[in-house]
């Protein structure tokens, strides 16, 4: 006897009626059960969560929405609501997805115009000499990589495909391709810094595509063909898993420090009426090693914030805009411009906020049961974040 798999994947509604009843002929005319394991998913229905119901007139037909969005955002989407009971089905939803996949293709456009090689005669990366940048995207991908297995192991569809989407939406998108970019132009590092900026390019694509395809694989093949990989499609090609060597936790603080920078100054220049080609000096207080790097990749807040300098631990001039993100001081020389009734006020509001989240902070940490109980690393983030609110305070009350 023969069972060609150890899953069977079905609606609830059946689970009596149909999935009980092959377990039990199995058992009683093979002795041994056609699966070990019932994934049982949601029932799709309408945005509204009702049946659909010809009857209603709101029955989707999967073939019009497939010619209307794409297979792949269909089942993309399919993907990412399949937990609870119930999968509520919106055009608008398969809609979102399908830009999606219009942003994969765009951001694989975009590499592909710089990547010069082939996935099959690409050389090993030499990680010896990778650039923070560089070890931050590789170290996001593997903690991804991470959270995808878990979540596929535990049959968690929808947090595996929330996982790979945020990842390549927005860190690989929206902050990678944007930092490598003056890299790979040519507008700075060496030609050394470049072709590795290329490879470390192809290998992200490479891993995002082959993550991706269990949840979308046509346009994942369709584009892995292009990069030219040894094995004849994506489908066979091995499945990423994570990696403990391209776990860096220093590349992802210092980075975060940089995107947290990167957001201040643009809300900052929003704030006061700004417009992007308006550029500022940024002042940064940072010690060590985090102040060479400051010094080192300035021209990611140069470019990224628009701004025309990055000085590390020079004293700002008065009237400047202060602040505090990720546990740096850094000050925003704007030029003079009259401060209008609207900024004092969102800036009280902020400290208001921030006075309010403080004193919560400050009753937690001298309650007894909550710093015996909470395990050490609640408490050690709680200090942390404690004297940071106090800097953001102090600086916050400058700007009035």
């Amino acid at each position: 006897i023969f069972y060609p798999t150890v899953v069977l994947i079905t609606g609830f509604d059946i689970l009596f009626f149909w999935v009980a009843r092959m377990i039990m002929f199995g058992l009683r005319f093979t002795g041994k059960a056609p699966f070990s394991q019932v994934f049982l998913n949601g029932l799709v229905r309408d945005e509204h969560g009702a049946k659909m119901s010809k009857t209603k007139g709101n029955v989707i037909d999967p073939l019009d929405v497939i010619d209307e969005f794409g297979a792949d955002a269909v089942r993309f989407t399919l993907a990412i609501f399949a937990s609870g009971r119930d999968i509520p089905l919106a055009k608008a939803r398969m809609q979102g997805y399908a830009a999606f996949a219009n942003k994969i293709w765009n951001a694989s456009r975009f590499a592909m115009m710089h990547i010069d090689t082939k996935l099959s005669s690409a050389k090993p990366i030499d990680r010896d000499s990778m650039k923070t940048v560089e070890r931050w995207i590789l170290s996001r991908l593997n903690d991804t990589t991470l959270d995808v297995n878990k979540a596929l192991s535990a049959y968690r569809f929808d947090e595996a495909s929330n996982a790979i989407y945020k990842f390549f939406w927005h860190e690989f998108c929206d902050w990678y391709i944007e930092m490598a970019k003056p890299v790979l132009l040519g507008r700075h590092g060496t030609p050394e810094d470049q072709q590795r900026a290329k490879r470390i390019l192809l290998e992200v694509l490479d891993r995002s595509l082959r993550l991706l395809h269990p949840f979308m694989p046509f346009i994942t093949d369709e584009i892995w063909q292009k990069l030219g990989g040894i094995e004849p499609s994506v489908m066979v090609a091995p499945y990423p898993v994570p990696e403990e060597t391209l776990e860096d936790e220093e590349a992802e603080r210092m980075v975060r420090a940089v995107q947290a920078m990167i957001t201040t100054v643009r809300n900052a220049r929003a704030e006061r009426g700004f417009t992007p080609k308006d550029r500022f000096k940024l002042y940064v207080r940072a010690e060590g090693r985090d102040a060479a790097f400051f010094d080192a990749y300035g021209y990611l807040l140069t470019d990224l914030a628009r701004l025309n300098e990055v000085i590390v631990n020079a004293e700002p001039p008065e009237g400047v805009h202060h602040d505090v993100v990720e546990g740096f001081t850094i000050a925003i020389e704007f030029p003079e411009k009259v401060v209008t009734k609207e900024q004092q006020e969102r800036t009280g509001r902020e400290l208001e906020k921030s006075r309010k989240e403080l004193a919560s902070l400050d009753a937690k940490l001298v309650n007894e049961q909550f710093m015996n109980n909470a395990p050490p690393a609640i408490v050690q983030g709680a200090w942390a974040r404690q004297a940071e609110l106090r800097a953001r305070i102090e600086k916050l009350m400058q700007n009035q």
